[in-house]
């Protein structure tokens, strides 16, 4: 059976397979040996619970969105989880905010970039990298053109 990469998230995520998206890269690095699959939320307009009155409701600043990351990481670790944390990540880039957020909050094809390399690389460090998974279908240069239907019978 082939694996799947299943990502849960909110706007965030669903946003990840628009184009330039860190899902749809990340769909395309894996084509041949996983599915990537949206099981996400999107909060816009929808269910959100205060009504579009946000008033008393803590401000979306870098140190709020800090504090939440730092208390994920914690978490994560508490739990013996890998965490990928994206916010300290960025911090370490001079105009971060603009070059990785579009809107404060959504990722910018740069920001995707980032995401993406990041998610790749603890997949890898999990040993769930390209190398560890095999291919669907061989590879052209492992055909023997004089038979190419023997290749898929392996």
């Amino acid at each position: 059976m082939r694996p799947s990469i299943v990502l849960f998230g909110d706007s965030i995520t669903e946003e990840a397979f628009g184009e330039g998206g860190w899902g749809a890269h990340l769909a395309n690095h894996y084509s041949r040996s996983a599915d990537v699959v949206l099981r996400g939320y999107s909060g816009y307009n929808t269910r959100y619970q205060y009504g579009g009155d946000c008033a008393g409701l803590p401000e979306r600043t870098n140190e709020s969105a800090g504090a939440y990351a730092r208390a994920c990481v914690e978490v994560a670790a508490e739990c013996g989880l890998r965490v990928i944390d994206i916010w300290s990540k960025m911090q370490r880039f001079p105009g971060w905010e603009s070059s990785f957020l579009r809107d404060g909050l959504h990722l910018t094809p740069r920001g995707n970039r980032v995401v993406f390399e990041e998610v790749v690389f603890a997949l890898k460090d999990a040993s769930l990298g390209l190398e560890a998974l095999p291919a669907d279908l061989p590879l052209f240069c492992d055909m023997d053109p004089n038979n190419p239907v023997k290749s898929f019978d392996e």
